[in-house]
């Protein structure tokens, strides 16, 4: 039986995610650390990054408003307008994503293989890597919201 004295580390998904579900997430993380004897281990890792490790995919992509979406490679998360995305290396890829047909359609003339999964297994995918996660810092990680407002949405990009 596991008991508070035990606990050294603590792995969180942060995101991309859905605003209330994020912040409920990290905040029941943060009060469950504090009550601890000794402060933990605390690990934010993306959602998406695990779910394309554990099946071995060039991206994974999920989208987040009509127009947008986190398109998640070696170089992490990052939003980016998919029905504009121009991307040399993503021609022969394998993309998993959420269902979205509109940015299945536009990877698919940009010559990716999509592999399209439900929202449970992508969160399943991920869940099943978090165990491998080595302690990285005792920062408190921060999340990463799949909405984000007008501002942050055009000032981003995927190129």
């Amino acid at each position: 039986r596991l008991k508070a004295h035990d606990v050294n580390h603590i792995v969180v998904g942060h995101g991309p995610g859905s605003f209330t579900g994020m912040r409920v997430g990290l905040a029941w993380v943060y009060g469950f650390a504090a009550g601890l004897p000794t402060p933990p281990f605390l690990s934010g890792v993306s959602t998406l990054a695990l779910a394309r490790a554990d099946i071995g995919m060039d991206f994974a992509f999920i989208p987040s408003t009509r127009t947008h979406g986190f398109l998640s490679d070696e170089d992490g998360d990052h939003l980016c307008e998919w029905s504009r995305l121009d991307r040399s290396d993503i021609a022969g890829a394998t993309i998993m994503m959420t269902p979205c047909p509109a940015a299945e359609h536009r990877f698919q003339k940009l010559g990716a293989l999509i592999v399209v999964m439900n929202p449970k297994a992508f969160v399943q995918r991920a869940l099943g890597q978090m165990a491998c996660v080595k302690p990285a810092s005792t920062l408190w990680p921060a999340p990463v919201y799949l909405r984000l407002s007008t501002v942050e949405e055009r000032s981003h990009s995927c190129s």
